[in-house]
Formats: C-alpha cells, structure tokens, sequence
C-alpha cells in the first residue's frame, strides 16, 4: 500500500487517520507541526499528505506552499483536513496551494477512506 503522512496538531485527530489508514494497510508517518513535516518529506517522500489547515508555527497553507516549491515533493498529493472552514472558504484556498482534496471534520471514515484513495490514483494531478 501507500505511506501517507498525517499532520495534524491534535493528536487524536493523527490517532483517528492512523488508525483508519494503518487498518486500511497503509504506512503512516505521522508529524505534529508543518516544520517537521517538512522534515520528514525531505527524508523519505510520501505518497501522500493529509494535513491540518490550522496548525502554530507552519500551517498547513504553507507546507502545502513549500510541498509544491521543492522538486521531490511537488508531485505528492495533499489533502486539507479542517474543523473551521467551510467548503465555500476552503476551496480556493486549496486550489491556490495545490491541494488536491479537502475533509472536513469531524471526517466519517468512509469520506477519509474514499479521499485518500482518491489521491493515490496513478495519474490524477495534484492540482486541481
């Protein structure tokens, strides 16, 4: 399966995606900020990125910006996760950062499930 790295400052919102995607067979990699994420993407890229909107320090806007500026990580696919905003105010900031997909919380698993299949579809553009 994939490695998917999950960002998020709450840890039980990286516990919940963890547990769904590890159950799922996926290898995920977890990071509690978008500096260490940053990190860990520059070590071993993943195959894709699901992460927090609202994070201190680096948000997930810019680690979605810095993914998309470096050669080895522009290709991953990105997926927002955010508790505070709606569809109308996420989207154009998505497409502005590249961002391929966006869940909202509290996510059903079903809904993360069918986004991060959707996001590790060979060929599917990160940009919408």
């Amino acid at each position: 399966m994939a490695t998917v790295l999950v960002v998020d400052d709450d840890a039980l919102s990286r516990e919940f995606m963890r547990t769904l995607l590890g159950h799922r067979g996926h290898q995920i990699r977890e990071a509690s900020d978008g500096d260490s994420a940053l990190t860990l993407a520059a070590r071993q890229p993943p195959d894709a990125v699901i992460t927090d909107v609202l994070m201190p320090g680096v948000d997930g806007y810019e680690l979605a910006r810095a993914l998309r500026s470096q050669p080895a990580t522009s290709h991953i696919p990105i997926a927002f996760s955010t508790a505070h905003y709606g569809p109308q105010e996420i989207q154009p900031l998505a497409d502005a950062c590249g961002v391929t997909d966006v869940i909202f919380k509290p996510a059903h698993p079903s809904t993360v499930l069918a986004t991060i299949d959707a996001l590790l579809v060979p060929g599917r553009s990160s940009n919408r």
